[in-house]
C-alpha cells in the first residue's frame, strides 16, 4: 500500500521540515516513482487541469472536476501524462505536459496542487481533490 512516507524521496532536500502549506519541490529523478504511487492511490480522486498564463486571476467557472484515471511521468519521452474521465461515457480525456522542468507540491486541505513548469516557462496547475488520507498532507521524512 502506498503511503506518504514512501514519497518523501521524491522531494528535494529541505534544510528544515517545511511548514504546513509551504510548497515542496519534487526532485526530477523522483518524478516517476512519485507519480506511480499517486496513480496507484487515485481511486476516487478528482482532478482539474489548468494552464496558468501571465494573469494569475483565473476564471474557474468553467473548470470541471473529473475523475483521475491515471497520472505518470515518462522520462524517455520527457512528458507528464494525465488521463481523466471524458465527456462521453467510458471515454477518457488525456493531458500531456511536455518537457516539465520543475514541479512543486502544495498541500490544500484534503487535496493537493501540483504546479508544473515546462521548458517554455508555461505553468500548468493540477488540482487533486478527495485524496485518500495516505496521500493527503505533507510527506514525512523516513
Amino acid at each position: 500500500m502506498f503511503v506518504r512516507e514512501l514519497i518523501w524521496g521524491a522531494f528535494a532536500e529541505q534544510a528544515a521540515p517545511p511548514r504546513r502549506g509551504a510548497p515542496l519541490e519534487l526532485r526530477a529523478e523522483g518524478w516517476p516513482e512519485y507519480f506511480r504511487g499517486l496513480a496507484r492511490g487515485c481511486e476516487g480522486v478528482l482532478v482539474t487541469v489548468e494552464v496558468v498564463g501571465e494573469c494569475e486571476r483565473l476564471d474557474r467557472r468553467h473548470v470541471r472536476k473529473r475523475r483521475l484515471r491515471t497520472i505518470g511521468y515518462r522520462p524517455q519521452e520527457d512528458v507528464l501524462e494525465l488521463a481523466v474521465d471524458g465527456c462521453t461515457s467510458g471515454g477518457a480525456q488525456r493531458y500531456f505536459i511536455p518537457a516539465p522542468r520543475r514541479i512543486q507540491f502544495h498541500q490544500a486541505g484534503a487535496g493537493a496542487e501540483l504546479h508544473v513548469y515546462d521548458a517554455r516557462g508555461t505553468r500548468s496547475l493540477i488540482r487533486l481533490f478527495n485524496l485518500p488520507s495516505s496521500l493527503a498532507g505533507l510527506p514525512r521524512r523516513r
